[in-house]
This record gives structure tokens, C-alpha cells and sequence, in this order.
């Protein structure tokens, strides 16, 4: 149950401004939404078990402590993403481009796959042991990010809520890391 928890907040956290966002705020603000948007489903589905699945054969590889480790710069890596997405300008665009949604999609894979929410599964997967919960609780948060861009469009892309939100995000990962890597190499 930690691991589903644990999993969910962190990918909730890590996806707030990313830009998987701003490319689901585009396929949900086209005609056709209910193809895309069931294919952004899949996606985020597919990408929580490749990260789980990832993160339990590190975890095979690993002592406790190393796994500890690994969590705790998952968690590190996280905190910097969220500081350096805060510092990033931001315009709200008066429309959002139209775009093609086979192509919208497969960038979304691609980059959903690449960023911080990924790895911080697969550091969930490699503590806890449990891959099975950690996917489905990155499952869980992968969908709840979805849901503001897809229903507010570019009004989202452009907000000053994720300007507040990401630093105290990152404030949060950055001690949980540190607390962790303190942990992992006894310090503490």
C-alpha cells in the first residue's frame, strides 16, 4: 500500500507543468476528443508498467541501502526538474495549435517515458518491492494530472497556480531526498 501512495503523489507532483501536459492540452482541445484522450489513457498506463517493471529489475541488483540510494536521487533528480520547470517562462497562447493526434500521441509517449515521473516510479518499485502497486498508484496520479489540461485547454498551459505549486513541490522532494540519501549512507 506504501508503494500505490507513494507512487501516486509523486507522480501527481512530478507532472504538474510538464510537458506532456501542455501536449494533452492540445489533443483535448481538437474535435475528436474521445479517441486521443483514450489513447492518452493508454499511454500513461503503458509508461507506469514499463517504470515499475524497470525499477523491480534494478531492484533485483541492489542491496537494501543501494536501493534506498537510488530512491533517494529519483527524488533528488525530481526536486530539480520541478525548481528548473518553476524558473521557465510562461505564456498563456491565445489558441492552442491544432495538431494531428497520431502524432500528438506518439510525442507524448516519448516524452511521458523521459521524464522525472518515470524514474521516480521506478525508485518507488526498486524500495518498496512492490511494482504491481507502484504502477498502478503511477497509473492513478498519471490520470489526475491529465485532467486540468484536458479540461481547462490553454488556460492551464499558461497558469500561475503551477508557479506557486512547483517550488513547494521541489522543497518537499529536495528534503525527502536529502533525509533518504542521509539514510542510505548513514549519516542519520
Amino acid at each position: 500500500m506504501d508503494a500505490l501512495l507513494l507512487a501516486l503523489l509523486l507522480t501527481l507532483a512530478l507532472d504538474q507543468g510538464a510537458g506532456t501536459q501542455a501536449l494533452a492540452a492540445q489533443i483535448g482541445h481538437g474535435n475528436n476528443r474521445g479517441g486521443p484522450v483514450a489513447g492518452l489513457v493508454l499511454m500513461v498506463a503503458v509508461n507506469a508498467i514499463i517504470a515499475a517493471a524497470m525499477g523491480s529489475a534494478i531492484a533485483a541488483l541492489l542491496i537494501a541501502e543501494a536501493r534506498l540510494l537510488f530512491f533517494a536521487i529519483a527524488l533528488l533528480l525530481g526536486a530539480f526538474g520541478l525548481f528548473t520547470a518553476s524558473l521557465r517562462p510562461r505564456h498563456r497562447p491565445a489558441s492552442l495549435p491544432e495538431t494531428r493526434p497520431g502524432r500528438a500521441l506518439m510525442t507524448f509517449a516519448l516524452r511521458r517515458a523521459g521524464e522525472n515521473g518515470a524514474f521516480a516510479v521506478a525508485g518507488v518499485a526498486a524500495l518498496t518491492g512492490t511494482p504491481i502497486l507502484a504502477a498502478i498508484g503511477a497509473m492513478l496520479g498519471g490520470w489526475a494530472s491529465l485532467v486540468p489540461p484536458l479540461a481547462l485547454g490553454g488556460r492551464y498551459v499558461g497558469s500561475h497556480i503551477l508557479r506557486g505549486v512547483q517550488p513547494v513541490a521541489g522543497l518537499v522532494l529536495l528534503c525527502a531526498g536529502i533525509w533518504c540519501a542521509a539514510g542510505a549512507l548513514r549519516l542519520i
